[in-house]
């Protein structure tokens, strides 16, 4: 691959612009490298209202060498006649529009690295369709762990994990927990942990409670799901009565009646999802950024994205003891049990200062996503 490299990747979400993911960190920095041609992200298909008509792919260009594809899951709708053309149409004109994208592009064994995040349920397709000399395989979670899902499911997503690893060129994983599984099943494995987007670096600043007078915040941003210890929250809200604890992101179906319960609580505050763009700004209005997080399979096999966000804004951090927070134990304060969590937090609000905020930062400095794929890079090229 002695030319300029087109990267294709898969994400198994169709979330581009929503989170902030690792994916899309790692596509925006590979596109602004000059040895990269060109950056193609293929997210899973759309669905279509049973009576509309749609295009059959979607194309989003964020910049000269960074396109977003994602096709139609139908482009007409199936009632009426005649069924069979509409039926044609729907199966064959998506992929025969794809096929053509895919030449225009000139995509080639010699030119393409693939890089696939499972679990996907059209990576198969995908991987016949596409021609590329190279393969890469990055499991950031590992699904087999969620319990919430149908047992089905997390077959499948064990199956098509080791199916990946044992073809491909190169495995990257983000815990020690994925490490283990993956690394005698592949020819190479490396662990590179999240990392964090530079709108995110902070300058050191005062807590905001010490200057303006008002009451002490603490804060969460992400998913509130099954891996968050919801119990542990409402326990710390009802014995810090005079701080105020936000909580901004989605809420998992599973969990609706325990955070219904931790939302009644009068110094807590759900907020819902927010922009992603807006979240530096969220994270700047607190005194204190919080990872509730289960110690569970699934938290070990993870890299909480979040930890790297809260190190770059400078703010302290109170975690419970979950995978990927170890390392940072110099930055982070680490709690053992719910007792040990509400000292944290206040301790974290007395003990902070500038010093500290401007270290955090610094490491987060050293943690971005252009170091991190530059890293990643050198080991799998």
């Amino acid at each position: 691959m002695d030319e300029k490299l087109n990267i294709v990747m898969f994400w198994f979400m169709n979330d581009w612009g929503k989170f902030g993911r690792a994916y899309e960190n790692i596509a925006e920095s590979l596109s602004k490298r000059s040895d990269i041609k060109r950056v193609i992200c293929i997210l899973p298909p759309r669905r279509v209202d049973p009576g509309a008509y749609s295009w059959p792919f979607e194309v989003s260009k964020v910049s000269s060498k960074l396109i977003v594809f994602a096709q139609k899951d139908r482009i007409v709708p199936l009632g009426g006649r005649p069924y069979r053309l509409r039926k044609w149409v729907n199966e064959c004109i998506p992929y025969g529009c794809f096929r053509t994208l895919i030449n225009w592009l000139g995509l080639e064994r010699t030119n393409t690295l693939l890089w696939i995040f499972p679990p996907h349920r059209h990576i198969d397709w995908l991987i016949e369709e596409i021609p590329h000399g190279k393969r890469v395989v990055q499991i950031v979670d590992n699904n087999t762990f969620l319990e919430e899902k149908p047992v089905e499911y997390r077959s499948y997503a064990a199956k098509q994990y080791d199916a990946l690893a044992g073809s491909a060129d190169h495995v990257i994983v983000s815990s020690e927990l994925n490490f283990s599984l993956f690394a005698s099943k592949c020819r190479a494995c490396s662990l590179f942990e999240n990392a964090v987007d530079e709108m995110f670096l902070a300058q050191p600043s005062e807590l905001p409670s010490r200057s303006t007078g008002s009451r002490p915040r603490a804060g969460y941003v992400g998913w509130i799901t099954e891996r968050t210890d919801i119990e542990l929250l409402i326990y710390a809200s009802e014995k810090l009565p005079r701080i105020e604890f936000l909580l901004a992101g989605p809420v998992g179906d599973n969990v609706e009646e325990e955070v219904q319960r931790l939302g009644a609580l009068p110094n807590v505050t759900l907020l819902g999802p927010i922009a992603y763009r807006a979240v530096p700004d969220f994270l700047a209005s607190l005194d204190v950024c919080l990872i509730p997080h289960k110690d569970s399979q699934y938290s070990r096999s993870m890299s909480p994205l979040k930890l790297f966000q809260y190190l770059g804004s400078g703010r302290p951090i109170v975690s419970t003891r979950v995978a990927g927070v170890g390392r940072w134990a110099e930055h982070v304060h680490i709690a053992e049990n719910g007792e040990d969590f509400v000292k944290k937090i206040e301790k974290a609000l007395v003990c902070e200062t500038r010093a500290r905020a401007e270290q955090r930062i610094l490491a987060a400095r050293q943690e971005t996503w252009d170091v991190r794929v530059n890293e990643i890079l050198e080991a799998i090229t």
